[in-house]
């Protein structure tokens, strides 16, 4: 894009930042940067030759990032089976209609958490390129994950120190953004169990020690406590999920790990989908190769949420869109978990799904704020989410780099 100067005019301002919204607010875009921003009493008129957006009534802020999605996933009954089914033409297809769907939400980033091959990577490549709209994208590739163990349909199967260190390099070879490693079992593929742990710490730590060398983060998929244990001892930088389950199904919510969490800034996404809002029996039947705590699993997983961030543990928004009955679309669905069942207020769901959610993933100088110097990219809400949830899904318009991406009738 040219740099043509493009004035945003007259909304209420939430920056990110977590501070009061700014009324009346202005921002100036050049290029694909924002130039200047702040209240239109303080900044006067707009450039002259700028091409000024009324946005008078609505509300203004950073594009959403979902710091947990599968791109490649079908958001389906059975989800992995799907990405097996399908070839890798048909895959790049559904990640893409994904993408879309994820940037007509105001969702302006996203983090892909695992996939099959290098779709993802090819899609973010594209993005990138400006072959195909949709957000940026910041990929792991393939998780890293035991021989059997959760999701080991995809590759990336490896063991032991020097096993996995090598997978660790293969998928930074091929173009990972960070690493994605399944430090418990999960419940999408049979035979693999929540309660478990799959690797040592010192398999974890060599997974860790590789992502670090380049200067890359790794993202652990932990449901059970032992897991959570060995990722924290291990200097991981994120925990998806991050249950507290025993290996009999138990609540071993571990507070000591958690205040080590709180201390040392570990990250958790938990990577609840939408279908959190609802009775928790109604979401996982019980079927051949599930665990009886299901059931009650979602109520667990929200006090065990809502504890650690009164702990002081730092809470990102992550979906896990594109796994069981959560669509990249649902993105604002998410927001009232992470503020009736987790504690959040709506300003931190906010803060947790921009700023602190660009910080995650190692974009936090570029994007996540509304201030001057970084990226324009910005979604325009029509109505307060700050008072009204809902409001979140109202999306008017949405800037990708300054460029408009999606244009309501304003």
């Amino acid at each position: 894009m040219d740099a043509i100067t493009l004035v945003l005019r007259g909304a209420t301002l939430i920056d990110g930042r977590g501070g009061t919204p700014t009324e009346r607010a202005m921002a100036v875009i050049e290029g694909d940067r924002l130039r200047a921003v702040g209240s239109v009493d303080r900044l006067g008129p707009p450039p002259e030759g700028a091409e000024v957006i009324d946005l008078s009534g609505k509300w203004l802020l950073p594009g959403f990032i979902d710091a947990h999605v599968h791109l490649v996933f079908s958001a389906g009954p059975d989800p992995l089976a799907d990405v097996l089914a399908d070839d890798d033409e048909r895959l790049l297809e559904r990640a893409t209609a994904n993408a879309q769907l994820a940037l007509a939400a105001g969702i302006t980033s996203v983090r892909d958490c695992g996939g099959r091959g290098t779709v993802v990577q090819v899609l973010r490549d594209a993005i990138a390129g400006g072959k195909i709209s949709g957000p940026r994208i910041l990929a792991s590739g393939v998780p890293i994950t035991t021989p059997r163990g959760h999701c080991h349909v995809l590759g990336a199967v490896a063991s032991g120190v020097d096993g996995v260190a090598h997978a660790a390099r293969g998928q930074l070879e091929l173009g990972a953004d960070f690493l994605k490693v399944m430090a418990s079992g999960g419940n999408l593929t049979v035979g693999s169990d929540p309660r478990l742990p799959q690797y040592t710490t010192e398999e974890l730590r060599a997974i860790t020690d590789e992502a670090h060398r380049y200067g890359k983060s790794v993202a652990a998929h932990a449901h059970c406590a032992e897991a959570v244990r060995r990722a924290v001892a291990a200097g991981v930088d994120t925990i998806e999920h991050c249950g507290w389950l025993g290996e009999q199904g138990e609540d071993a919510f571990d507070a000591r790990v958690v205040s080590e969490m709180a201390r040392v800034g570990v990250v958790v996404s938990p990577a609840t989908g939408a279908n959190f809002r609802v009775d928790p029996a109604s979401i996982w039947p019980e079927r051949p190769g599930r665990h009886g705590y299901l059931s009650e699993y979602v109520e667990r997983r929200c006090n065990w949420t809502r504890r650690m961030y009164e702990a002081g543990v730092p809470i990102v928004l992550g979906t896990d869109a594109g796994g069981m009955g959560t669509r990249l679309e649902d993105y604002a669905l998410v927001f009232p978990v992470y503020v009736r069942r987790f504690g959040l207020s709506p300003m931190d769901a906010i803060v947790a799904a921009t700023r602190r959610a660009a910080d995650v993933l190692g974009v936090g100088a570029e994007v996540g704020t509304v201030e001057p110097g970084k990226l324009a990219d910005l979604v325009v809400l029509d109505g307060d989410p700050l008072s009204d949830l809902a409001a979140l899904r109202k999306v008017d318009q949405v800037f990708l780099g300054g460029r408009p991406v999606v244009r309501g009738e304003t």
